[in-house]
């Protein structure tokens, strides 16, 4: 138990604040030996609620922009739902490279252009165009393979919708939040989830995402740009090897 507590809260303080806390709650629950459909149904509880106590945080500090984030949520719904239906032909193996490369091109614009990542101006019916596309496409690609999913939303908000970083991760949990509830649904009228360990990992899982997002709304963008990187660099080694 003591395993599932600690992850839960080390995985919802990560995930707050950058995506990817799957990568730290998963792995121990399968260490613990859980049926890996039951350990999937168990995170995705977890997950959902890290997103969902991460966006409350950041509501009420007024980080998310709403008019932009429903729209993007409901198409990347729309795409989970088809992406958790789909019978996918693509080697796993080849997607979990491309992905390590995408986040590898990614990563360097946190650093080589530190200056883009605080923008200005009106958002171009372009970026938003494409902003739509990406949101579809990263709900299908969620709906069966959901590995740094906030992440890419993440590094979206930043490249093509003008946020800064904090701004970023608050809008890209919410769109997070919102498609995983369709997961959620799917893993509860199925029957995989495990109760007597989803909830107390679901349990620790909020307060460390409340923790988490708290402490990224005090320290901001100098702190969550080396907190990106690293979870990046992670991320790209787990890809590119084995998840």
């Amino acid at each position: 138990m003591a395993v599932i507590l600690i992850s839960g809260f080390i995985g919802g303080f990560v995930g707050a604040q950058v995506g990817a806390g799957a990568m730290i709650t998963l792995p121990a629950l399968l260490f613990l030996g859980l049926e890996p459909a039951l350990a999937i149904g168990a995170n995705i509880l977890s997950g959902w609620l890290i997103n969902v106590v991460a966006v409350v945080r950041f509501w009420k500090s007024k980080k998310i922009d709403f008019k932009l984030s429903i729209p993007l949520s409901i198409i990347a719904l729309i795409g989970a739902i088809i992406g958790s239906n789909l019978v996918i032909n693509i080697d796993i193996e080849i997607l979990r490279r491309l992905v390590a490369v995408f986040f590898g091109a990614l990563i360097f614009t946190l650093f080589i252009k530190p200056k883009g990542i605080i923008q200005s101006g009106a958002i171009s019916k372009y970026s938003l165009i494409v902003s739509y596309i990406l949101s579809f496409i990263l709900g299908i690609y969620g709906g069966f393979f959901s590995v740094g999913v906030t992440t890419f939303l993440i590094f979206m908000f930043v490249l093509l919708l003008k946020k800064d970083l904090l701004e970023g991760i608050a809008n890209a949990v919410f769109i997070t939040a919102v498609f995983l509830f369709g997961a959620v649904y799917i893993f509860v009228i199925t029957d995989y989830i495990n109760y007597s360990i989803a909830i107390p990992l679901a349990i620790t899982s909020m307060i460390g995402s409340w923790v988490g997002a708290s402490v990224a709304l005090k320290f901001g963008d100098k702190w969550l740009k080396i907190l990106v990187a690293l979870m990046v660099v992670v991320l790209i080694i787990k890809l590119s090897i084995d998840f």
